[in-house]
């Protein structure tokens, strides 16, 4: 029976997925990777310590209704975490509440149920907030105690042209139940609704698309339906009126950036010109020829290129179809010129175009742009020029476009943003869920597109998949995550997008779920659309692109049943948390330049719901949001973790003459909590009255809920030269535990030497031990293989190392 002493000198593999730690012995995580480890931090230096607990702070506006917490961080001495929640936001930094006698609060647009999938960007002392059933807002601070949101008040929002959403219902000429098949049908609306020049449009419901080829009235109008209707009633604000209007219209001025112009359907307008070829003068009336000419009397046309009798004439008499006159005044020499052109003026017919619901849609017409202000009529519309059009003259059906605002209620709102290379970007409404809109440069409230570089922009990805845009990340080029694809933009030659210089590269096929990313060094992590998986997109020089690998693969169940929340602590350890469906807080040790994610599991008297880390003076503060039971009821408070608390939901207290009895405990009435006094565990008590006494008098505290860390060890492995131990009775014979700032420790329940702690653990100070703590006595279970090592004491616990002595029975 061979005897060997194996050696585990880390724990950056983390806890590892019950699949490879019951079998995967040749890979190199298993080496460093344990079982389980609950309640501990693996730091990337290698040791497993007891987890911060965390000190209470106060509780949620509501108690019966999640919140969600969100960093604001203008630098590192001004960084705040909001509460957001059902209706309202409120405000934390330093960790207290922000108060100006109550809570500082501003009204939030989010109900409950859509907070998971709210997203925002925040840059200096602004921020904003999308989500897809909500129009965008912005969020500012004024001051630590003020502080506005409401809609964003662009100055031109981002625009389509997407058609119409009437509110008015349909009916086919068909019989009731049956579905509406290819044919010519009469259309019937429950109201005025259809104008003429909707004649060429299209009309479409959910699979279902016609189109307008006849006009009866403006409430019936003939269709070619060319796919099939599922029944033939059209609810209000269920089918779409496509495009544009099917007619001409004319600007009345080019306009200047700001002038108010007028959109007519009703106008004049010259007929194709003609050559006159020949001037007779006569007393009182010039004859011209003009082979073919087409006129009748009455008729008005201009004449031009003549010099002396230029301009509009009524023609007098028609002569023949190739000579015609009007009534001039005689020019004295009788000299009219040599030749010159006519053209007939004509009126264009009775133009219905309007709406009065057109009024805040744009137009886009020769080269410019006119934001409606005024519905005068059906032919006739007033706006302000936003964009100097390039010319005053009549624009045909399909040369100039109605657009609405892209973002609405029946179009939905963005569900990404960010800030990229100075312009404010959004992305993905349920509309237009490929559709990425770029704001002016360092004009973050100005989408009016155009073609300069520093215009606003819009571009479809046409993503392989056709899968919805989730997320907008800055990296070294522009990220888009959809619900299937990893894809980047960026301009061409090293240069920034720009409206005409847009290049999009497929990068990986992760997918990303609803979960906003983060960014942990040169990645950005991700959660996977189904909620299970982990993934960090990142450039990589040696594929001269991005790659998403999977940041789970060896840790497989540590999502749970899924992940609703991540967030990065940076200090004093690179923490990476994954707030877990069922409650659980998911700790990574995180750096990827060092090999290491090291996996764990936080567990509380409760369920973790929401997490925020900001930097503070002296390193970053991570924030929680933990829903209890506390006397019976569901309470929600925020908490926030600290190095120095050996306890969760916890309070310290000092007294100078010391004390026995500690109030300010109302938050845990009736709970069982554990006490820790001047250095020495007091044991548990239960809170009566908003307080506990100790037994005796204790000049410094802390009080809170107990939690218990635990690393439970792989079954060991020998191996070499083609052996291994799996399959074999492997014995412990004595285990070595090396630590660091530890005051005590249990393996498999048994205290381990007391003496060198020290005699006691209940109320005496227990000196700090670092160094090697020999365990030989062991007991007839401490044989197993697997050895789980906890520490359930409000005490210091940090574990470098674990030696284990084994004789194997082959």
């Amino acid at each position: 029976m061979p005897k060997f002493s194996l050696l585990q000198s880390n724990f950056t593999g983390g806890e590892l997925s019950p699949a490879l730690a019951l079998g995967r012995v040749d890979i190199a995580k298993y080496n460093n990777g344990v079982k389980r480890l609950e309640n501990c931090q693996v730091t990337v230096q290698g040791g497993a310590k007891r987890r911060p607990g965390t000190r209470f702070i106060a509780a949620t506006k509501i108690a019966n209704k999640r919140a969600r917490l969100i960093e604001f961080v203008y630098n590192r001495g001004q960084a705040y975490v909001l509460e957001l929640g059902d209706g309202y936001m409120r405000f934390f930094a330093d960790r207290a509440q922000i108060v100006n006698g109550t809570p500082v609060e501003v009204v939030s647009p989010y109900t409950e149920a859509q907070l998971p999938a709210v997203n925002y960007v925040q840059k200096a002392d602004t921020a904003f907030f999308v989500q897809e059933g909500v129009f965008p807002h912005r969020l500012q601070r004024f001051s630590t105690i003020e502080w506005r949101m409401g809609v964003v008040p662009f100055i031109t929002p981002a625009f389509e042209e997407q058609g119409q959403y009437p509110l008015v219902s349909l009916q086919f000429t068909i019989a009731p139940g049956i579905p509406v098949p290819p044919g010519t049908y009469i259309l019937t609306a429950a109201a005025a609704i259809f104008l003429r020049s909707d004649v060429g449009r299209l009309l479409s419901a959910n699979s279902g698309t016609a189109k307008i080829i006849g006009y009866t009235s403006n409430t019936a109008v003939t269709v070619q339906v060319l796919s099939t209707f599922k029944n033939r009633d059209l609810f209000a604000g269920s089918w779409n009126l496509e495009g544009s209007p099917q007619d001409s219209i004319a600007p009345s001025s080019k306009g200047q950036v700001g002038q108010l112009i007028s959109l007519n359907a009703n106008f004049t307008y010259l007929s194709s010109q003609k050559t006159i070829t020949a001037f007779v003068s006569g007393y009182g009336t010039v004859a011209v020829e003009v082979t073919g000419h087409g006129y009748v009397a009455g008729d008005t046309v201009n004449v031009s290129g003549t010099s002396r009798i230029d301009g509009n004439w009524v023609v007098n008499r028609v002569i023949d179809a190739n000579h015609f006159n009007w009534m001039a005044p005689t020019l004295p020499d009788g000299i009219l010129g040599t030749t010159g052109t006519v053209a007939k003026i004509q009126v264009s017919a009775d133009s219905e175009v309007w709406q009065p619901t057109d009024v805040g849609s744009y137009v886009n017409i020769n080269g410019g742009l006119v934001e409606i202000t005024e519905f005068v009529n059906v032919g006739t519309v007033n706006g302000r020029v936003l964009r100097e059009l390039a010319a005053d003259v009549p624009a045909g059906a399909n040369a100039w476009t109605l657009e609405q605002v892209a973002w609405n209620a029946s179009k939905g709102y963005p569900r990404a943003v960010t800030i990229n290379k100075q312009r404010l970007m959004f992305a993905g409404s349920p509309g237009y869920p490929q559709h990425v809109w770029g704001s002016e440069i360092q004009g973050y409230l100005n989408f009016q597109f155009g073609t300069a570089d520093d215009q606003a922009f819009r571009f479809e990805i046409d993503g392989p998949r056709n899968s919805p845009i989730r997320h907008l990340a800055p990296a070294k080029q522009l990220l888009v995550l959809t619900e299937a694809d990893e894809m980047s933009l960026k301009g061409g030659q090293e240069k920034p997008i720009t409206p005409t210089n847009i290049q999009k590269t497929d990068e990986s096929t992760v997918g990303a779920g609803a979960v906003r990313p983060i960014k942990v060094g040169n990645e950005m992590v991700f959660v996977q659309a189904a909620g299970k998986k982990i993934a960090g997109i990142g450039y990589r020089y040696e594929i001269d692109g991005f790659d998403s690998p999977d940041r789970t693969i060896f840790a497989s169940h540590i999502t749970g049943t899924g992940v609703v929340q991540l967030a990065h602590q940076k200090e004093p350890d690179s923490t990476l948390y994954a707030v877990r469906a069922d409650g659980q807080l998911a700790a990574c040790a995180y750096d990827i330049s060092q090999e290491v994610t090291g996996w764990g599991r936080w567990i509380t008297q409760g369920s973790y719901e929401s997490v925020a880390c900001v930097p503070t003076a002296i390193g970053e503060d991570t924030y929680a949001i933990v829903a209890r039971t506390v006397g019976g009821s569901t309470v929600r408070y925020v908490e926030v973790f600290d190095p120095d608390m050996l306890v969760d939901c916890g309070i310290t207290g000092t007294s100078v003459g010391g004390q026995a009895t500690w109030t300010g405990l109302g938050h845990l009435e009736g709970m069982v909590v554990q006490a820790w006094a001047d250095g020495a565990y007091m044991g548990e008590f239960t809170v009566t009255g908003g307080q506990i006494t100790l037994q005796r008098n204790a000049n410094s505290v802390q009080i809170g809920l107990g939690f218990t860390c635990l690393v439970e060890m792989l079954q060991p492995e020998v191996g070499g030269n083609g052996s291994t131990a799996q399959g074999s009775q492997v014995h412990v014979n004595e285990v070595i535990i090396r630590t660091i700032n530890t005051k005590a420790a249990l393996i498999n329940g048994q205290p381990i030497d007391p003496r060198r702690f020290g005699e006691a653990l209940l109320d005496q100070p227990i000196p700090d031990f670092d160094g090697d703590v020999r365990v030989t006595t062991l007991s007839d279970e401490m044989y197993r293989t697997s050895q789980i090592i906890t520490q359930p004491y409000p005490l210091p616990f940090h574990l470098l190392d674990v030696i284990r002595s084994v004789t194997i029975n082959n």
